[in-house]
């Protein structure tokens, strides 16, 4: 596309670079550090934004899907393991979905640049698999009476988070 920025091309359906940016920003927004459900649903809503700009049957859409599918099975546990209802994380959900909404509606699209915007995306979500590999590993010890641990079975979705992720990452290098 080669439209100009006056154009307000981010508007148009077929710029890929708002997604992308929006994915990005949203990623990096995430506190591994601390992480809780809610910030699985911003992983969630950032790999839906990347997967508005693939291909349906491309290998980095599969991987998509995959990712999507270990994000939700981690968030509804950990969701779980904290006492929420199901009440409860919906209002979370909604509130992550207006909060990517705001991000979208300041990106602005620079339609020559999808593909630097998805090494972006790319390193983001290898980032997202370091600190999330991090936050796990800090869970795995021995717990100390005063510290609350995430549960082992959340330890154990939050990792096949991390392989799916992987996966995403390599595919978003190759596109």
């Amino acid at each position: 596309m080669t439209a100009r920025r006056s154009d307000r091309c981010h508007a148009s359906r077929t710029c890929a670079t708002v997604p992308l940016a929006a994915a990005s920003a949203s990623l990096l927004s995430i506190p591994w550090h601390d992480p809780g459900p809610r910030d699985l649903l911003t992983l969630a809503a950032a790999l839906g934004l990347v997967r508005r700009t693939a291909e349906d049957s491309s290998p980095l859409s599969t991987a998509l899907f995959t990712a999507s599918g270990a994000v939700d099975c981690a968030a509804a546990s950990w969701y779980d393991q904290l006492g929420f209802t199901v009440d409860d994380a919906r209002r979370e959900a909604h509130t992550v979905a207006a909060e990517v909404r705001e991000v979208v509606a300041v990106s602005d699209c620079t339609c020559d640049s999808a593909l630097s915007e998805s090494a972006v995306v790319a390193a983001a979500v290898a980032g997202t698999v370091a600190d999330l590999a991090g936050y796990v590993a800090s869970q795995s010890g021995p717990p100390v009476p005063w510290e609350v641990f995430t549960a082992p079975h959340v330890l154990d979705r939050l990792r096949r988070v991390a392989s799916a992720l992987v996966l995403v990452a390599e595919r978003l290098d190759e596109a």
